[in-house]
């Protein structure tokens, strides 16, 4: 293997290991969104949830005489 080839070799090594390097990071970083989105959508589910009973009681105890 000449200097040239050597060269080549360990370029294209730099460039698979960044490469390889870059397609992991945004999935970790993809995988603490989707925590974050996930929790936040259970806090709003939770209020919806929370505000429907309410509705739900007012409008049940101005029906009833």
């Amino acid at each position: 293997m000449n200097q040239q080839q050597l060269a080549r070799y360990e370029h294209s090594e730099r460039l698979i290991a960044a490469h390889i390097h870059l397609m992991r990071k945004p999935l970790s970083h993809s995988k603490q969104l989707q925590a974050k989105l996930q929790a936040k959508v259970m806090k709003l589910d939770a209020k919806l949830a929370t505000n429907l009973h309410k509705l739900f009681k007012l409008i049940n105890s101005t029906v009833q005489p």
